[in-house]
């Protein structure tokens, strides 16, 4: 299958050129996120873990719980490193994809931003949308960012991230 058709069977609508640099489900999924057990409940205390290897997050209220129409975020920080982490539950598969499609064309919007190598899919779950020091991701019904510092943040975070 060409790659304009398999954009087209995901969805997902690019101009020939901007189909040029990705790479659609073709490889294996950034940071080993199909092999990643998917997060399960909804109390942001409980799913978002208090440290992840060297990493220590915010505070959270032990009563927040994760939306479905909106992102729940956080702020994982080491030193002079950080990941800023989104969470929420959109409810469907569609809904899935669109946060994964929103997160691209927020990227393609702003000009600053390093695209280099960027990956997408949108055909096979765990849905992707992977930059150099930003990866958004879908596990089961739950929706995923991290925005981290640098690339070698991102790297050691998602290493040690569970889901």
């Amino acid at each position: 299958m060409t790659l304009l058709r398999a954009l087209f069977f995901t969805g997902l609508m690019l101009t020939p050129t901007a189909a040029a640099s990705f790479d659609v489900c073709s490889t294996v999924a950034p940071f080993g996120l199909a092999t990643k057990a998917p997060p399960n409940g909804n109390s942001a205390a409980k799913l978002l873990p208090p440290k992840v290897g060297r990493f220590v997050r915010e505070p959270v209220a032990a009563s927040a719980n994760i939306p479905s129409d909106e992102d729940f975020n956080i702020t994982y920080r080491a030193s002079s490193a950080s990941v800023f982490i989104g969470l929420s539950r959109p409810g469907s598969d569609a809904d899935l994809k669109e946060a994964i499609r929103t997160s691209w064309t927020d990227a393609v919007s702003d000009k600053t931003i390093n695209r280099a190598g960027e990956k997408i899919c949108l055909a096979t779950a765990p849905y992707y949308y992977h930059i150099p020091d930003f990866i958004a991701w879908t596990r089961g019904p739950y929706f995923l960012y991290a925005d981290a510092s640098s690339p070698a943040v991102l790297a050691e975070f998602m290493r040690d991230f569970p889901y």
